[in-house]
């Protein structure tokens, strides 16, 4: 604790930071040394907390640690609050009397791991860096407390307002940096948020993930174009021991010379003729290779039969139609090969993914049986996870170049309709999408689903809105609001330049209606068509972080203030719009062309 008659050196005082430090160590009645690096700031100091003029240096030079020597005598200080770096922070740590404290809030110097010298601590003295971020993860208790502390010191007084306070939009950002690096920062810089605010976004720069070189990966029914593809991703990225699981022990050409590629790569490709859906013949591969092979730490699931046969000419069939031998020909290598491999491959395997498909999720005709395979996979990664395994499900629509709708194209595009329905994704987008679902470092959702589209997209190709986008799971691609698009294809009117062309409230009223409806429709994941107009906005079952983000689209969008009260109120949204309309700043109906009102 900072004592009466104790020494202080405080750096960066004129910062938000420094004049809390300041206004507190006043309080106790200590001894302030202070820092600045601008005449501007200097006069800060003096003219706001009347500091001894022979108590500020300069912190552009190292002339501030002789001078705090002389004026103490030579014993320095007690504590010392530092967020300067290289030579300051050196000399500052110098400056310590016996017992003294050193607070390191600054973060350039531990991050570069750079060195100090130990003699001070001859001295008994400490040094201790406080990061919030640590202090909130390992002891929320303690930040609790000093909060309350915080607080309480306000209320009393002692800690004040940093001056100058600036508030400024969060569009300001970049240019608040600026303002810190250049070293002209004074005071506290507070950016507030607002719906226009544009500001950008420098995403977290992460290393790749590679696979451990020590360990064997399976590629169950891996040699198709698709899983070809993942093991070329895979060695690229460290992989060193694949094991296929093939149901065919022909080894064609393009196999082949995949495996002379993966062998150049220093990679040990060993294919086994296995079907997953016999156990015991996949016990027997599994006891085979533990011989030969490091321990596995990783499956990919890819094992399918798209067609309602072995045969694969044979088309889909409906459900009332199909035979058992042909359903289950279909189910078997999603079903029973899935729980085959979660049943006898090791407990402790790093990842377990499941290549799955959006028909589990969409339906499509036909396909009854390869749709329930595929949701039965979704179910099996749940309950893995549940039990504590590793397992994420990718539902794969169709792929750029590889895989099995690539090399069936002519067919596929004829017979089965919910390939034309998902938007393609590219092989490295795939290959992207398998590295996040298996980057211990991140923490995916158990289910992925590519290649959805929104309404847009469909009526740019000329499409028919697909069916399953009538589903409330699916509402959110789904906005028939006239603001409710980023497409760049976009060509509705603002409703702010439709508001400007009516000619009377109740016009005005109607086109806010419109708009109300699908802005509640997307805010509540549901049908524009499911939101009843003769209810009230609160019907529909908005909490209050809701009716915030509504009120706030009518204000940016309708241009109008809406009390909180009218918005959760028990007025139905038809006399709701009706209210707004002569609010809004975008209508310019005169007084005296009302109509009705």
């Amino acid at each position: 604790m900072l004592a009466k008659g104790d020494k202080v050196l405080i750096h960066a005082t004129a910062g938000g930071v420094g004049q809390a430090a300041i206004n507190y160590a006043k309080s106790v009645g200590a001894e302030i040394f202070a820092t600045f690096s601008t005449p501007e700031k200097r006069d800060l100091l003096v003219q706001n907390y009347g500091i001894a003029e022979d108590h500020i240096f300069s912190s552009r030079d190292m002339k501030f640690a002789k001078s705090v020597q002389q004026i103490t005598g030579g014993y320095g200080v007690d504590v010392v609050l530092n967020s300067l770096a290289g030579d300051a922070l050196r000399c500052s740590w110098d400056l310590l009397a016996p017992f003294g404290r050193f607070i390191e809030i600054g973060k350039k110097d531990i991050q570069s791991n750079s060195r100090i010298e130990l003699r001070p601590l001859l001295r008994s003295t400490s040094i201790t860096c406080v990061d919030l971020v640590t202090m909130m993860k390992c002891r929320p208790q303690l930040v609790k407390q000093l909060t309350e502390d915080t607080i309480r010191l306000w209320s009393e007084g002692v800690v004040k307002t940093a001056t100058p306070t600036t508030v400024s939009p969060l569009s300001k950002l970049v240019e608040g940096f600026e303002t810190l690096r250049s070293g002209r920062g004074t005071g506290k810089m507070v950016f507030v948020p607002h719906a226009d605010d544009v500001a950008p976004i420098v995403p977290e720069q992460q290393t790749p993930f590679f696979f451990k070189q020590d360990a064997t990966y399976v590629l169950s029914d891996g040699l198709g174009g698709l899983g070809r593809s993942i093991a070329r991703w895979m060695v690229s990225r460290g992989a060193r021991n694949l094991l296929f699981l093939s149901r065919s022990e022909n080894i064609t050409p393009v196999v082949a010379e995949m495996e002379k590629l993966l062998a150049e790569q220093k990679c040990r490709v060993q294919i086994a003729k296995c079907d997953v859906t016999n156990a015991a013949e996949l016990v027997r591969v599994l006891d085979q290779c533990k011989s030969s092979l490091p321990p596995i730490k990783g499956d990919i699931q890819g094992a399918m039969q798209l067609s309602n046969s072995a045969d694969s000419h044979l088309p889909d069939s409906i459900f009332k139609n199909i035979t058992y031998d042909a359903y289950m020909a279909v189910l078997k290598p999603k079903v029973l090969g899935s729980w085959n491999l979660h049943k006898y491959l090791p407990a402790d395997l790093d990842h377990f993914v499941f290549l799955s498909s959006a028909t589990g999720i969409l339906g499509n005709r036909g396909q009854a049986n390869y749709a329930a395979g595929n949701t039965y996979q979704d179910a099996l990664a749940e309950y893995r996870r549940s039990q504590g395994l590793s397992a994420n499900t990718i539902d794969v629509g169709a792929i750029l170049s590889v895989g099995y709708v690539a090399e069936h194209s002519p067919r596929i595009a004829i017979n089965k309709g919910v390939s034309v329905e998902l938007e393609q994704i590219r092989e490295e987008e795939l290959h992207a999408i398998l590295e996040y679902a298996i980057d211990p470092r991140q923490n995916p959702p158990t289910h992925v689903v590519t290649g959805l589209a929104n309404r847009d997209k469909y009526r740019t190709k000329g499409m028919p809105t697909p069916s399953f986008m009538s589903f409330p799971l699916f509402a959110h691609l789904n906005s028939e609001s006239l603001i409710g698009s980023a497409s760049p294809e976009r060509t509705e009117i603002p409703v702010e330049a439709l508001l400007a062309q009516s000619t009377t409230l109740d016009e005005a009223a109607d086109i806010i209606k419109t708009a109300v409806t699908g802005r509640l429709a997307s805010l509540l994941s549901v049908a524009a068509a499911d939101i009843d107009e003769d209810k009230s906005v609160s019907a529909d079952g908005i909490d209050s972080l809701v009716a915030i983000e509504f009120r706030t689209f009518l204000a940016r969008e309708v241009k109008a203030d809406v009390p909180m009260l009218d918005v959760m109120g028990t007025s139905t949204i038809k006399v709701l719009c009706r209210k707004i309309a002569p609010l809004s700043r975008a209508v310019e109906v005169k007084q005296d062309q009302k109509g009705s009102e």
